[in-house]
């Protein structure tokens, strides 16, 4: 079962471990005794290796971090929209008004660059983890942004609530395109790899 599978594995790794959510559930493996390492792009509490996921350097130094593991857990991404308001959105400010507000954080990339990031470091570690022979389970972290949560609130439409595993990702922006990808690119190595 799931949570047997979850609970037996001993060696995670963490990417994205100097986040909000990635963060927190480094700490939580590492209270249990079950944190192996944390990656994350810049240095922190919990990093063990620096590394741009996105980057040319990534596979290499993932196939490393991940030599001795038994799990990952990718929580490493731009964690969030660009600042640059979706095509054709009624307010094109409203990213920012937002961020001022507090109410969102928002990412200074174009919408190119978080779509390409994300995508890149979510292939690279499903890549990574499949090569690596001790790897048994890999978890990605999504978001409700691939179902069509957006920071304008008129784009999140869904045919009903609540939404299940079975609806279709409908994103707004491209944030929410890259975690429906990684949705996508994930199943495909679990396809691959069955």
């Amino acid at each position: 079962s799931r949570p047997a599978m979850a609970a037996s594995l001993r060696r995670v790794v963490v990417t994205g471990c100097g986040g909000r959510v990635g963060g927190a559930i480094a700490k939580r493996l590492k209270a249990e005794g079950r944190l192996l390492a944390g990656v994350d792009a810049k240095p922190g509490e919990l990093v063990t290796s620096v590394l741009d996921l996105s980057g040319q350097e990534a596979r290499a130094g993932l196939l490393e971090v991940l030599a001795e593991a038994d799990g990952v857990v990718h929580a490493a991404a731009l964690p969030g929209p660009s600042v640059e308001a979706p095509p054709r959105s009624a307010n094109p400010e409203i990213g920012r008004e937002l961020m001022r507000a507090g109410i969102i954080g928002l990412e200074d990339e174009s919408p190119g660059d978080v779509l390409a990031k994300n995508t890149a470091s979510a292939h690279a570690v499903f890549e990574a983890a499949c090569a690596s022979a001790g790897v048994r389970r890999v978890v990605f972290s999504s978001s409700a942004f691939a179902m069509g949560w957006s920071h304008e609130a008129r784009a999140f439409a869904p045919e009903r609530l609540p939404l299940t595993e079975g609806d279709e990702p409908t994103p707004f922006e491209t944030y929410g395109l890259s975690k429906a990808v990684g949705e996508a690119t994930a199943a495909m190595y679990a396809r691959a790899t069955s």
